[in-house]
């Protein structure tokens, strides 16, 4: 056997004119058995080997993979032809002649040979024999026809080499997605980037959109292009794969060119479940804690649980809570209902644009634009533009203080005098706005006055351009003004200007009525402190 080697080589050497210092390049190593350079990873590792080093590997590498993967055609010393519709064999030849061996690969996109050396005076392989292998074989396409030139000249024995490959089919592009959020919820705290220190608090729990966000990129998948076997029969490719995302509640598909965007028709918390994408307007969570952090929400959070001590809650709708708030810090553009109650110690402040509605209210700081309802309020500062109005079993105001235009209230104070405050007027700050705005419309009125004298004695344009600007001014001022005090006649006509007690009014309460002061030094039953004819006064 490493006779016949040696000689083989010996052939090939002189065959390979090309080749420097007997060495095959990287390239043509693939080339010869792969039928392609770009296949790099088969025979790596014989890059820069000696002629003869390569041959002895390759022989034990083709002898090890080409036999067990390839479908041996030609067998027992003969060649034989496949019939594809039959299956029939047909037997061409026979020893002492060199014979061949043929191996097709799945789908019949590669044919390799197999030559036994001749025995006797038997013939050698011929390049019309292989040709005559190729047409009984029914190869029609992707014939290398250099190599079966090379082997005809030049046998090469018991080693399978390429002589045939087709063209392989190439796979579809499958669709990609790019979300514009993260799908899977991870929550990660957030780091200050000043100081470098973790807040645990800020997680992120809450995937906000605003309504027009694109929330989902969707890319088309590409179809796959066919392959030709060396039949000349065609390989079906695969086409990519497409992604099934689905547009859900409040959001819409729009198709933008070779993309699908998925966008939100609505402000809200956007979600990812079942290859959908939806949103909801109604944020809502168990309890806010150490496994939600701080929440923030564009529309309103419904809280099943409790809100515990340190946390915040801020949304731009309704924030409900079916539990009890402690020293939290919640603020709402909407309303905020506490079920179980607000029990603070010092630390807890609720604001809202709209009501607030709480069973109780225990040592916080409660502001709202609107009116605040409860069934008691012990030790706490708060604040309504509008009505404060306790009711239910008991229905008492007791310390801190408390101030709106309108109080209304079963008790106020207790039998221990504890002293409690209570502020009625109009919002301060409305009434400065418009107490400001007059004050400016007077400035004008002067200005305009000035201004037209000026134009009468020199008739100038530039005086009339600056006293049409002036008046223009003072017609914005006018507006303003005029919303000015029709939100402070809406507060009137919702809430009576005055302190309304159902039982008993206690000593020690001390009572603000615009700028008067009045305290209470007995107990007084079932009252009420209010303007009749422009003076404060108690009807009982």
């Amino acid at each position: 056997m490493m006779n016949e080697q040696q000689s083989l080589l010996e052939c090939i050497l002189q065959e390979n004119n090309d080749v420097q210092h007997n060495k095959l390049s990287h390239n043509e190593i693939n080339y010869f058995f792969n039928g392609t350079a770009e296949q790099e990873n088969d025979f790596v590792e014989y890059q820069e080997m000696t002629l003869q080093q390569f041959f002895y590997a390759a022989i034990q590498k083709t002898e090890q993979s080409y036999k067990q993967e390839a479908e041996e055609i030609l067998v027992l010393g003969k060649y034989n032809k496949r019939n594809y519709d039959t299956g029939r064999n047909m037997v061409f030849g026979a020893p002492p002649d060199s014979t061949v061996k043929v191996y097709f690969e799945k789908d019949d996109i590669r044919m390799r040979v197999f030559i036994t050396p001749p025995k006797a005076r038997g013939k050698k392989i011929s390049n019309e024999m292989l040709t005559k292998i190729l047409e009984e074989c029914g190869v029609v396409h992707g014939i290398k026809q250099q190599y079966v030139n090379r082997l005809s000249r030049t046998p090469i024995y018991n080693t399978g080499f390429l002589i045939a490959e087709g063209t392989p089919p190439v796979a579809g592009e499958s669709g990609e997605t790019d979300f514009q959020f993260d799908p899977e919820g991870k929550l990660l705290p957030k780091i200050d980037p000043k100081s470098g220190m973790i807040d645990y608090k800020e997680l992120a729990y809450v995937k906000e959109v605003k309504e027009g966000d694109i929330l989902c990129k969707i890319k088309k998948p590409k179809p796959g292009k066919d392959g030709i076997s060396i039949l000349g029969k065609v390989i079906k490719a695969e086409d990519g794969e497409k992604l099934r995302i689905e547009a859900g509640k409040n959001t819409k598909s729009v198709i933008e060119g070779e993309e699908t965007h998925i966008i939100a028709t609505c402000d809200g918390e956007v979600h990812y479940v079942n290859n959908t994408i939806y949103i909801d307007k109604i944020l809502t969570v168990q309890d806010v804690d150490a496994s939600t952090g701080n929440l923030s929400f564009i529309g309103s959070i419904y809280i099943k649980g409790h809100v515990q001590s340190g946390f915040k809650v801020k949304a731009s709708g309704n924030i409900i809570v079916d539990g009890v708030v402690e020293d939290a810090k919640l603020s709402s553009s909407g309303d905020i209902v506490v079920r179980g109650g607000i029990k603070g110690s010092g630390l807890s402040e609720i604001k809202a644009n709209g009501d607030i509605s709480a069973l109780f209210i225990e040592h916080a700081t409660v502001f709202a634009k609107k009116n605040i309802y409860a069934d008691y309020v012990l030790n706490s500062n708060i604040e309504s533009e509008q009505k404060i109005k306790l009711s239910g079993k008991r229905g008492f105001i007791i310390g801190g203080k408390a101030k709106a235009v309108e109080i209304i209230a079963v008790e106020i104070g207790n039998d221990a005098y504890s002293l409690t405050k209570l502020e009625i007027n109009y919002p301060k700050e409305l009434l400065q706005r418009i107490a400001g705005t007059k004050k400016e419309q007077q400035e004008y009125n002067k200005i305009i006055e000035q201004q037209e004298r000026k134009i009468k004695s020199s008739n100038s344009e530039e005086a009339q351009i600056l006293l049409f600007r002036t008046k223009m001014a003072q017609k914005r001022l006018d507006v303003k003004l005029g919303e000015l005090e029709g939100r402070l006649g809406e507060i009137k006509s919702k809430a009576e200007i005055g302190v309304y007690v159902e039982k008993q009014l206690y000593p020690n309460v001390t009572i603000l009525m615009e700028n008067r002061i009045y305290q209470n030094k007995e107990l007084k039953q079932k009252c009420s402190i209010r303007k009749i004819d422009g003076k404060w006064k108690i009807k009982y």
